[in-house]
């Protein structure tokens, strides 16, 4: 995941990440954050908490990452 954060940090602008990496739903409504907490990958969360630290508002982690919940009324 470090690669291909590195990539979108060179190749993307934060518009195209937040839009097709972090705020992307699967089927189940459930973005990366959602995912990477439910598989209990720890490092992968740490890696978008880092990069959303800089490249999010206060607003998206908290509406985006934190509170946001998906289709069973979940959130991570």
């Amino acid at each position: 995941m470090q690669k291909i954060f590195h990539w979108a940090k060179v190749g993307l602008t934060t518009e195209d990440i937040k839009n097709e990496m972090l705020f992307r739903k699967d089927y189940e409504g459930r973005k990366a954050w959602h995912i990477a907490a439910y598989r209990g990958k720890l490092d992968l969360i740490q890696d978008i908490w880092e990069f959303a630290k800089v490249r999010l508002t206060t607003e998206e982690i908290k509406s985006e990452l934190l509170l946001r919940t998906y289709n069973e009324g979940k959130n991570a």
